[in-house]
Parts: structure tokens; sequence; C-alpha cells
């Protein structure tokens, strides 16, 4: 007997599913960008894939951030290594950047300025070290200059501001019962530091003051010790809901002096050091580049004091790199680069050329008077609030020091500015927010 076997069934083959898109993605860009994130991300896992980075990578924390920032970071930091990845030494410094989450930052300013030089038409970047011994990098500029380049990026972050957080943590703590138990009513207290970094004696003296001035209600300002305490209204907007009182102490620290003196101290030793080891030597342009601590905001005086001493740099490139945001909730690049030659050397000759991943401030103020404004102090928000279920203690805006930049148009007739501009608009400083108008008409997505 013949028996019939089963026909064999066909299946469908499973669907085909896309990789979910990386957090990083959900943040909002200008539409510019929106359209290359798949090749960023390819480029990037290349590059740093995610399995061989440490816990504290920055990439890692960029990638799953879900920011508009994070996301704007990881945008730029494609695009630098698209612009370098084929010029000689661009494996050393990838790696660099992959192994070295203590030093990424300071190797990835030294992408940062090989990704302006390579994206300028008219020039080319020969050479990036990495961790080899010569400049940081080698580019032909425009002018057919040889341009050897070293790179030094002043932290932000150093130990007396590290611990500065930490100290205005304990001391907001140990004021705000105080604060509470009073109960004077909404306001805010400018807090003044003549002194930085903190002393010992700080905490007991600003408790005493914040007593003083919450209890005496009539006086605007009270002082004791190198420290001032100033009364203001509370800005509109800062009480939440539930608030019954809320005092917003404002700490402000004379950080930007003192942190101008760190950096010229600690360039001068790196241009010392970069001096020894090729510079002296070198048989092209040697130049200083220095990306600017957020703390110390003082590119002129910084370049005059490295011109200044004996060193056969003929000039100093001065870089200040900020990511400030749209009103849409996307984010914008804005560099302030600021050029100083040594007087008769021939570096007035050397054209060199930056294209910046978002704008810059010479871009964005060209055809205007440009107004600048830094704050001499550090300021840090905590506001104190009294609710029906207790108190509440939390730092609003952690330590920071804004730049203000203004334009007004030249009059192009006479290359002046119009005369009915000069008393209302030059002097009014406002804080530029990166609304570009290239960028203006872009949607988010």
């Amino acid at each position: 007997m013949k028996t019939r076997k089963p026909h064999p069934q066909h299946r469908s083959a499973p669907p085909v599913t896309q990789p979910a898109p990386p957090p990083w993605t959900r943040g909002l860009v200008v539409a510019s960008l929106a359209a290359r994130w798949e090749d960023d991300a390819r480029l990037l896992q290349e590059i740093f894939p995610l399995r061989s980075l440490s816990g504290d990578h920055r990439v890692l924390a960029w990638w799953n951030g879900a920011t508009a920032d994070a996301r704007y970071q990881l945008h730029h930091l494609a695009d630098d290594i698209r612009a370098v990845k084929n010029i000689d030494g661009a494996r050393n410094l990838f790696a660099q950047l992959r192994r070295n989450p203590v030093g990424f930052d300071d190797f990835r300013f030294e992408l940062h300025l090989a990704g302006a030089l390579a994206r300028s038409q008219g020039q080319s970047v020969l050479r990036v070290a990495g961790d080899r011994a010569g400049p940081d990098i080698e580019a032909q500029t425009r002018s057919g200059h040889r341009c050897g380049f070293a790179c030094y990026r002043a932290s932000s972050e150093p130990p007396a501001i590290a611990a500065l957080r930490e100290s205005t943590n304990a001391l907001v703590r140990y004021v705000s019962p105080s604060v509470v138990s009073i109960a004077a009513g909404d306001q805010l207290l400018a807090i003044d530091f003549s002194a930085f970094p903190l002393r010992p004696t700080d905490s007991y003296t600003v408790r005493e003051l914040v007593r003083e001035i919450l209890r005496r209600p009539e006086v605007p300002r009270v002082e004791r010790g190198g420290i001032t305490i100033t009364r203001f209204k509370l800005p509109p907007g800062t009480k939440r809901s539930g608030d019954i009182t809320t005092v917003r102490l404002r700490l402000q620290f004379c950080v930007p002096s003192w942190d101008r003196q760190r950096i010229q101290r600690k360039t001068l030793e790196k241009v010392a050091q970069e001096s020894t080891s090729w510079a002296s030597s070198y048989t092209g342009v040697p130049i200083f580049a220095v990306q600017e601590s957020k703390y110390g905001q003082d590119a002129a005086s910084l370049a005059s004091a490295v011109l200044a001493s004996p060193n056969p740099f003929v000039g100093v490139m001065s870089i200040f790199p900020a990511v400030i945001p749209h009103a849409n909730g996307t984010f914008h690049g804005l560099e302030d680069i600021q050029y100083q030659f040594r007087p008769n050397t021939g570096g007035a000759r050397v054209h060199v050329a930056l294209e910046t991943f978002g704008d810059n401030i010479p871009n964005w103020s060209e055809g205007h008077v440009r107004i600048g404004a830094a704050e001499e102090s550090a300021h840090e928000d905590w506001d104190i609030s009294h609710r029906a279920r207790g108190k509440y203690v939390e730092c609003t805006q952690a330590l920071t020091v804004y730049r203000a930049f203004s334009r007004v148009p030249l009059d192009p007739a006479q290359n002046a500015l119009p005369r009915e501009s000069i008393v209302d608009t030059s002097l009014r400083l406002i804080r530029w927010e990166g609304r570009d108008p290239s960028t203006r008409d872009e949607g988010a997505s």
C-alpha cells in the first residue's frame, strides 16, 4: 500500500525588523541634521564600538542621553571624524578618544580644531598627532604656510571648582533651616563672596547674615567678613505650584579673576613644554591654540601673555566653543574665535581659515559692530521652598558665567554705525541664543 506523504508547509520568512534608533536620536535637532542620523550613527559605532567603551565614557553618556544637547554633540563629533578620517595620524587620535575617557576632552579639542581646519576650502590638514610627539596638528593654510598647532584645553573643572560645588551644597544645607524658620516671604538674596576658594568660616558668616537680613525687612543689604548679602524681589515665575514661600539664594563668587590667573599660569607652562619638545626647532609656523575655560573668558590678555613671553610661537588662537539652546528646543553651536600674532614676525601674512560646525561670532557679527560682555562673577542659584509637606532645597542653576553678545548693523555707504542706533541699540547687551538667520526657518525634528 502506498502512502501519500504530506506536502511540506511553506512558511513565510520572518519579517525583517529594523534596529531601533539609538536613544540620542530622540533629541530635537534642526532639519538639516535630522536626515543624517543613520550615517552619523554608523560612523560613530565604527569608531566607538559601544561595548568597548568604559561606563564613564562621554560618548556613551551622549549615546544614551536622548537630549538635544547630546544629539548635537554626536552630530558634531561625527562631522569632525568624517573631515579627518583619512589624514595621517587619525587612527591614533581616534584610539585616544576611545580608550582614554579621562583625557577625552583634551583629544576632543584636537579633533575639533582639526575638523574646522579640514572643512575649510583651500587648505588641508597634513597630520594629527594623537599621543605622538610633535605638533598636535599640521596644516597647509590658505596662504601656503605649513603651520604646526599646539592644542591646549584650559579645564573648566579644576579641583577648586569641584570642591566649590561640594562646599556650596554643604553651605546651603547649613543655612536652609534658618531660612525656613524665619519665613520672611518671597525674595532673592544675592550673596557675594570676596574670597575664592571659600574659607572655613564662610558658612557660619553667611548663616548669621541671612538671619539678620531676613529679620530686618527694612534693610536691603548686610555685610561682614568680606561677604555681602543684598535683597531683591523674587523673579517672576520662580515659585512652583504648592510653594508657600520661596527664597532664592544666589551665591556669587569671584571665579573669573581667579581662573584667569590659573589659566595664564597653566598656559605658560604648556607653552614652555611645547617649545622644548618641538616648536623651537619647527621649520614651519608654530601656532598655539587654546580652548578657553568657561570661567576665565579673557582671550586678549591670555594671548598677550603668551606672545610677551620668550617662546617660538608666532601666533595664538583662542577658541571658546558653546552649545546654545534655540527657543524651539534644538541646540546650536556658537564659537568665539580670536587670533593674535607676534609683531614683526610675518605672522600677519599667515591666513588660517576655520569652518566651524555651527556658527561663530566673527561670521555672526560680519557687517556689524559687535558688543560683548562677560560677568565678573560665577553664580549658582538655590531655591529654598516652604510647602505644606515641609521644606525643599534645590539647586536650580549650576555654577555658570554668562557671556552676552549684541550686534549693530553698519551703514554700508559709510561703513559706520547708523546715527540713530548709537544710543539705543549699541548700549543694550543681550544674551544671544543662537538664532542665526540661516537656521531660523528650519523646523525641529
